[in-house]
């Protein structure tokens, strides 16, 4: 004998479960899908977080040899001698240009008294230039530090304050990657699922018919319809 009813109910069934296999399968995927682009929108970020990191560490240990005591000596004896020879250059310029030792006609004593005066004179200058060269220089190698300590705060600044924003958009960037790498899923699971459910709800009706025959009904011991019966109550079949 052939269980009309039990076909359609197992097809159905089988329907129901590939569908739901089918989606679950999906929403695995786009679960690693997501999680993938999320872990790459990350690394992305930091990376670009850590360039700028690195650039500030750069111009921070370019600032430190500046300020080592050779290097400051060193740049303070340059700027010192810049000035020191500007201002004796102009010292000397100054008295030859300026002043006349004496008359071709002068007494040799009196040229020679003029010529130690002047030359007196012209050394003083260049000494006295010589010590405001000195404490001009000092004040040039702060003014020179400071420069370098605000340009180089500048870039530290700079690139912490790119590295911040890089930081607050990381959110938004992962969020935006999870959603650019989510699929939808196709029909065909739920096609499966609604089919099948829908054939396993209807599989009761097989063999009914409304012919005059009587049927085995729900509470009968196999749970199913679609058996007939005899006259004496019996399942046709002997069973």
């Amino acid at each position: 004998m052939c269980y009309v009813a039990a076909i359609p109910l197992a097809i159905g069934m089988a329907m129901a479960t590939a569908g739901t296999m089918m989606n679950a399968s999906a929403q695995r995927k786009n679960q690693n899908q997501m999680a993938e682009a999320a872990n790459d929108a990350s690394a992305a970020n930091y990376a670009k977080i850590r360039q700028q990191q690195d650039e500030s560490r750069s111009a921070v240990n370019q600032t430190i040899p500046q300020f080592d005591a050779a290097s400051q000596q060193d740049q303070q004896q340059q700027l010192t001698d810049q000035r020191t020879q500007t201002a004796q250059d102009n010292v000397g310029a100054s008295a030859k240009g300026d002043y006349q030792v004496a008359s071709p006609s002068a007494p040799a004593v009196v040229q020679s008294t003029i010529a130690r005066a002047m030359s007196d004179a012209i050394r003083k200058g260049k000494d006295s230039a010589a010590a405001g060269a000195a404490l001009g220089g000092i004040n040039d190698l702060n003014a020179s530090n400071q420069r370098f300590l605000a340009q180089q705060g500048g870039q530290v600044g700079q690139f912490n304050n790119f590295a911040q924003g890089l930081a607050n958009l990381g959110p938004l960037q992962i969020q935006a990657a999870r959603n650019n790498a989510y699929r939808a899923p196709g029909p065909a699971g739920d096609l499966l699922q609604a089919g099948g459910s829908m054939l396993a709800a209807s599989s009761g009706s097989f063999g009914g018919g409304g012919g005059a025959m009587p049927m085995y009904g729900a509470a009968g011991a196999f749970g199913t319809r679609g058996l007939p019966l005899k006259p004496n109550g019996q399942i046709a079949g002997g069973i």
